[in-house]
């Protein structure tokens, strides 16, 4: 017996001496329950009773006075797993003793509320609603088990109930560690919250109200937690309030009230900020009423999201840039202000570099897909959030990519003229440009190797021309490509790509393409062959192409004679006024042609004359 009233004399002296005396209740656990914690020490009068009320126990009962005390004692110090061992301890023993039974209860369903732990927390409930249905500690159990579960329309009700009772029979040992576990305002706090919760704000408001006063007038001793913690469930009050209303002409102010209450706020830990403003739900609704204020009021809305960063460890940047990217098609004018306001805040510099980044992958992928209107907003976006940033590489294909726009493009490369103007717009003239140039005369290579489309490749070398201002260089790569093509199509004698490649280079002013007088020689026999043979078109093409390089009599009249052979006589005729006087007056065959394109032509103006006349 001696050994348990000397253990009884230890644990008090240390209580009294400071050694279990001060308790900085300030939670690590992320609990909504964890509330604000305050140092409680009992005083000479609390020490002397429960010294008293040791000493006039039975030795019997002695044992369990000291296993509940180090259970208190361990809740105290926060330590709820080994409290919860110490009352189990006391609870097996005590199971048909009246002695320390409500205490006991109580105590592991306090732990249980700590804990987290909402079904042993039930469990224990309802033992304890059957084993002591009297109790004035049931209603004060039975709110904390609502408010944990989240039923909040119980929870005032009940602390109202506990609140009108709480001094009738009740204990001192519980009252006592009450006084140490919860801290101030913490019962105060749950019942604001509960009411704010279910929708009456101001009631919940105007509990919020008295603890600021009572701490600013030092009723209480100021406790930063407290004041923090009564801060955030005002603005969890008129965000709630804010997401129930219709009218969007109140938004504003609302945004303004949440953002006073969240400047307030010192040194408040992430995790009642991430529960009380859950970040999805918050962030997102602020973005998406921020393009719905008017400009001159967005500037609390912007608070809010720099608050956010601040408060946040990590912050889900991604809620605000999916938020923007979904909005930019719709209303790019409010993304381009969104963007500047990043960029002149050094608050937001972290959401910033997200947003210049995603927007980045964005105009890769726009580019990639020929998406070209969505490629410049997102463009424009990123030049307002970072004016010196490199795009070049953003905007660079592969050449298998360039290849499948070319191949699926229309004649006129409508797409590819939209992509290059990206370029234009961020007017780069770097290596990546260059390398772009190279690209796309491989892609015309491509085009023309591939047979079939022959001006489709040539009008890309006209854009390719038009892209760089027909500088020296571009024009020299241009040059290497025609040259290559011309040979190959003197080659294979491919009359119809050489007459393109002719006009090609006439249209853009690229030097031409020498060629040798054996090669026209040739080609004029070939043509002449042909004409004897009676394949007349052949031959035409052949004095057409040469009458572009290299005119000649003998051009003109073989080129007169097929044209005469088509029954194409003006052209004919214009053929025949290119030869020299003495080859049309000493040319029968020359003299036979012409008269006969004049009876011709002289019947087409006689029947012109006479429909014109009917």
């Amino acid at each position: 017996m001696f050994r348990y009233f000397l253990f009884c004399a230890f644990f008090l002296a240390c209580f009294f001496s400071g050694s279990g005396l001060y308790y900085l209740c300030c939670s690590s656990r992320c609990s909504s329950s964890s509330g604000i914690w305050k140092s409680q020490a009992l005083s000479r009068d609390q020490y002397e009773e429960i010294s008293a009320f040791c000493q006039n126990l039975p030795s019997s009962q002695q044992h369990l006075y000291v296993q509940c005390s180090q259970g208190f004692s361990l809740q105290k110090q926060l330590k709820f797993d080994l409290a919860e061992k110490a009352f189990s301890r006391v609870a097996d023993e005590i199971e048909n003793n009246a002695l320390f039974k409500e205490e006991v209860m109580c105590g592991k369903i306090i732990n249980a509320f700590f804990l987290n732990a909402l079904d042993e927390m039930e469990a224990r409930l309802s033992l304890f609603e059957k084993s002591e249905p009297r109790s004035i500690y049931l209603p004060l159990v039975q709110a904390l088990y609502a408010y944990q579960k989240k039923d909040y329309s119980k929870v005032p009700e009940l602390l109202s109930c506990w609140k009108e009772n709480q001094a009738e029979n009740s204990s001192f040992w519980l009252n006592t560690n009450f006084q140490v576990l919860f801290a101030d305002f913490f019962f105060d706090h749950l019942e604001a919250h509960s009411l704010i919760e279910t929708g009456r704000f101001c009631e919940g408001r105007e509990i919020l109200n008295q603890i600021v006063k009572a701490l600013l007038k030092r009723e209480h001793e100021w406790n930063t937690k407290a004041y923090d913690y009564t801060m955030l469930l005002l603005s969890r009050s008129y965000f709630l309030e804010l997401i129930s209303l219709e009218s969007e002409s109140v938004y504003p102010d609302y945004y303004d009230m949440i953002s006073f209450y969240l400047k307030k706020i010192h040194i408040l830990e992430l995790c009642p900020y991430a529960q009380l403003l859950p970040e999805q739900e918050f962030i997102s609704t602020v973005v998406e009423h921020l393009f719905i204020l008017p400009k001159q009021r967005r500037a609390s809305s912007m608070q809010i999201l720099e608050l956010w960063q601040h408060h946040y460890s990590q912050p889900q940047n991604q809620i605000v840039v999916e938020a923007l990217l979904g909005n930019i098609n719709t209303n790019l004018e409010d993304a381009v202000w969104f963007c500047e306001e990043l960029a002149s805040s050094s608050g937001l510099n972290c959401l910033r570099q997200a947003l210049v980044g995603s927007l980045g992958a964005v105009l890769s992928e726009k580019v990639k897909s020929t998406q070209n209107l969505e490629a410049k907003q997102s463009l424009k976006l990123l030049q307002v959030l970072e004016p010196n940033i490199s795009i070049s590489k953003k905007l660079s294909l592969s050449l298998a990519a360039l290849q499948d726009i070319l191949l699926q493009d229309d004649k006129y490369h409508t797409k590819l003229r939209d992509y290059l103007g990206l370029w234009e717009e961020i007017q780069s003239y770097d290596i990546g440009r260059q390398q772009l140039v190279h690209h796309l005369v491989e892609g015309a290579k491509e085009l023309w190797e591939g047979g079939g489309k022959d001006e489709k490749a040539l009008n890309l070398l006209r854009i390719v021309l038009e892209f760089t201002n027909y500088d020296i260089e571009c024009k020299n790569i241009v040059f290497l490509f025609v040259k290559q093509a011309y040979k190959q199509a003197m080659a294979f004698h491919a009359i119809p790509r050489l007459l393109k490649l002719g006009i090609f280079i006439k249209e853009t002013g690229i030097s031409p393409i020498s060629i040798r007088e054996e090669d026209l020689a040739n080609f004029l026999e070939d043509a002449e062959y042909l004409f004897s043979h009676g394949e007349y078109q052949k031959s035409y093409l052949y004095c057409s192409w040469l009458s572009e390089v290299a005119p000649s009599p003998q051009v003109y009249r073989l080129l007169g004679f097929c044209l005469m052979e088509e029954k194409r006589y003006q052209e004919a005729w214009n053929c025949f006024l290119e030869l020299p006087p003495q080859e049309k007056l000493r040319n029968l065959k020359v003299q036979k042609a012409m008269a006969l394109c004049q009876k011709h032509l002289s019947k087409d103006i006689s029947l012109s004359y006479k429909y014109s006349r009917e």
